[in-house]
Formats: structure tokens, sequence, C-alpha cells
């Protein structure tokens, strides 16, 4: 099934922990629906490995970024008090990535590392789902004979999903009974006013523009379109039904109102198809895709940064991909917030911002160097 792009597990998802309607006590009247944020006061003392104070006097979440690159900020819960810096978890790796020793692999899909990659099920052995096969393949066939087979090359049918399909390019489901209806098509290759298979609120990465309709009895591609509202775009959570409201044509949207990490407590709306930042992450997003580096990932971790960072050899897009990336997942969030804020919740956004900014001041060699250095620490936060 060709998902909505905006709705794709494309990268390791960043946490929302800070997606929710902010309520610090329902019995106070005057409290506010998001907490602010600030940089810790010169007269605050904060304990070992504290990162934030929440002062319930002022509904305000005073902040100190994390001495250790491998440590990120989490927040427990809504309660006033201390929060402190956490260790995060290494990540393994699947089938296909790097690797120094068989402990990097997940157990689960990986029986061994070798020669510096994790190894997983090769072509025509038995299997339970695609997390199991080597990159290039798939697990095909029927319940009970599944076995990891050949990615199917855009063009040809036979898919169940996209991840059947070679990495740029997706399945357009016509039969959820017959996989041999199925055909892989390239992502954004259908173009206007053609038919797709699937559409799901008005979004499928097969278009051309990402953008679809019920038209003739099915759906089909819609043309591109420019977002005429200014962003950021504030709103105010009591009345999210609406403040967040964008229609073009019959299109309508409604983002989710999201409370800011700002000194002020100000919410904004989340991002919708046709605004800058996603317009700027899908050219990225083509870019990986289309290399031929993508077709190292296992098929499920096509979208994983991870992956991307093990093989992409494209500094430039690399750098480019992930900024994007985190500037539009977390755009909501980084309006007007300070610095240290970012620092302390958002760091892996911070580092890209800076790498991706200064890559045209650098050669090919010097920006290759620096994601070297960077890769380990921002990996764990993407």
């Amino acid at each position: 099934m060709a998902a909505p792009l905006i709705a794709f597990a494309l990268l390791i998802l960043p946490q929302a922990v800070f997606s929710y309607r902010y309520d610090i006590e329902e019995n106070k009247a005057s409290a506010p629906s998001c907490p602010s944020y600030a940089c810790k006061k010169s007269s605050q003392t904060f304990e070992q490995s504290q990162c934030a104070y929440y002062d319930e006097s002022d509904y305000t979440y005073y902040v100190n970024p994390c001495a250790q690159s491998t440590e990120s900020c989490m927040l427990k819960g809504e309660n006033p008090g201390n929060h402190t810096c956490q260790t995060a978890q290494t990540k393994l790796s699947w089938p296909g990535e790097k690797c120094t020793q068989t402990g990097d692999c997940n157990p689960i899909y990986s029986t061994a590392c070798t020669n510096g990659i994790c190894v997983g099920l090769s072509s025509g052995v038995a299997c339970t789902d695609s997390n199991y096969c080597n990159p290039g393949l798939s697990c095909q066939g029927t319940p009970g004979s599944m076995k990891c087979a050949p990615l199917i090359q855009a063009g040809s049918k036979g898919c169940r999903a996209d991840f059947d399909c070679v990495p740029y390019a997706g399945c357009n489901i016509t039969s959820t009974t017959d996989s041999s209806e199925n055909a892989c098509v390239q992502y954004w290759s259908i173009k206007n006013d053609e038919f797709v298979a699937i559409c799901g609120e008005h979004q499928s990465n097969l278009c051309k523009y990402n953008l679809c309709r019920e038209r003739d009895g099915g759906f089909k591609c819609y043309e591109k379109f420019e977002n005429t509202h200014i962003i950021p775009w504030p709103c105010d959570l009591n009345a999210k039904a609406t403040d967040c409201n964008f229609t073009h044509h019959e299109f309508n949207f409604l983002p989710d109102c999201v409370c800011g990490l700002n000194p002020t407590g100000a919410a904004y709306c989340s991002l919708i198809p046709g605004d800058g930042p996603v317009i700027e992450y899908e050219a990225a997003l083509k870019s990986w895709l289309f290399s031929t580096s993508s077709s190292q990932c296992n098929t499920l971790r096509r979208f994983e940064s991870q992956c991307i960072l093990d093989f992409w050899g494209n500094t430039k897009g690399i750098y480019a991909l992930m900024y994007w990336y985190l500037y539009m997942s977390y755009y909501p969030q980084i309006q007007d917030t300070q610095d240290c804020v970012l620092k302390t919740f958002y760091p892996s956004y911070v580092s890209y911002k800076e790498l991706y900014k200064k890559y045209d001041d650098q050669d090919d060699g010097a920006a290759m160097l620096e994601l070297v250095f960077f890769t380990y620490i921002l990996a764990i936060f993407n």
C-alpha cells in the first residue's frame, strides 16, 4: 500500500513528547494551555545531570543542555520538579547494516556480523517477514510458504506492499486478494489526472505532486499547489478545530495545533503538503531513494536514518535530508525557541542545521570528515 508521504516512518520518527495539549492541573483556571520554556536563570542551581526544572508558579520549564553528547533531556510527564539527562540506548543494526561485532546486530533478525555487515536470510530461504531478509529481498509468497525473494522492479506486478518493490517504488494496490494485479510504480511518477489506487487524506507518494482526490469513480492525482497561508501559523489549542483548518478547492487539511517550546507558551499549526519545508524535504528524500545506495538497506529500512548514514556517500544530500526532515517534524515546537532549549531537547536538529548551513563553505572532503565525526553522535537521537 502506498501510504501518504507525511505518514511514512521515513526516518526514525522524533519522539513527540511535546505534541500533547498541556493542562498543568485541570482545577487551575489560570493555567495556560501550553507551558513556557526558557534558559536556566543564573540564580537557579541544578543538580548533576539535571536538564530541566518546572516552576509551577509561572508555568515555565527552565532548561540547561546535557553535558554529554550521548545524552538527551527527557521530561517525566507534566509534573513540577527536576528532570534529568538520560543516556540514549544504542541502536541495533538490521540485515545489511554496518557492525563491528555480532552484538551490534538485532538478534531477532540477524545471525552474525560478517565483514562488518549484519547478515540476514538469503534468497530462497524461508521467512516470516521482510525484516529477516538481506538487502534486495523481501519476504514473499503465501502463508506457510514464504521465502526471501528479489524485490520487484518498477513496472512489474506481484507486490502486496511498498516494501516488496525496489527502494524507489511503491505498490499500487488494485486488489487486496490477488497480488498479481498490483504493480510496483516509481514514487512521484503518476501524472496529474491519472488514476492511483490508494489515496489517504488527499495524499499518495505515487503521485507526481503527492496529492490526490476522488474523481470518476476512483482516485486521481492532482496538480501541484502552493499554500497561501503564512507560516509559522499560530493557533489556539482551545479552538484547534478551526484555527489550523486550510482549504484549497475541495481539499481540506486540518493539521494539529501543537505547543511550542518558546518563552510565551505559544502554539503553532503543523505543516501540510505544499508548505516550503515539506517541499524541500520531499526533494531531499527523492535524492536518497533514487540513489544506488538505498539498495544497500533492508527493504523495511529504506527510510531509516541509521541505514542512510551507513551507506549514502552524498554528504550534501545527507545534510539536506536530515536537516529538512527534523525541521519539518519539529516545526511547531521550534518556532521562537531559545538556543538553549533547542540544544536541550533537539541536539540532533541543532547539529544538522549547523552542518547543512555551512556545507557550501567547505569542500566535499572536509564535509565528509565532519560527517563521519558526527554520525555516531547524531544517529542515536534521530
